[in-house]
Parts: structure tokens; sequence; C-alpha cells
């Protein structure tokens, strides 16, 4: 299954994205946030066996993608 969440925002610097599931890692600047969001969720996913990624381009928006596996209701 996947599942795409988008913006039309900003985007991300290509610089930047390969930092941004890294914990404390923000592009946010000093506005007192931790960056943990992101490490977290990517953490959530793995752990049931997906995955989460991103896509950006400056000026157009940002996408991220979680990919988790179908598991059947009557599987053991």
């Amino acid at each position: 299954m996947l599942i795409e969440v988008s913006d039309s925002g900003h985007g991300i610097a290509p610089a930047d994205l390969s930092r941004v599931f890294l914990p404390l890692y923000t592009t946010r600047g000093q506005d007192g946030r931790a960056g943990f969001g992101l490490p977290i969720a990517r953490q959530l996913v793995e752990e049931q066996k997906g995955s989460l990624s991103v896509r950006s381009s400056l000026g157009e928006g940002t996408t991220f993608i979680v990919s988790l596996p179908l598991v059947s209701p009557f599987s053991d």
C-alpha cells in the first residue's frame, strides 16, 4: 500500500533531502522545534516492514511517500 502526502510549499533544497530524517535536523531555523518528527515517523513505518521516503522540488513542494506491506487479516 502506498500513501503519498504532498504540499505545494517552498520545497526542500537538494542538499537537505538526505538529512531530513536525521534526529535534530530541521530546515526551520531556531524556532524551538527539536526535529524528531520525521525520524520517529520513519522508525515507526520501518518497524511495520515499510519505508518512508521524500521527493521535493524547490518552488514546487514536497511529497512524502509511505509504503507498507499488505497483510492478510487471516495470516498467522
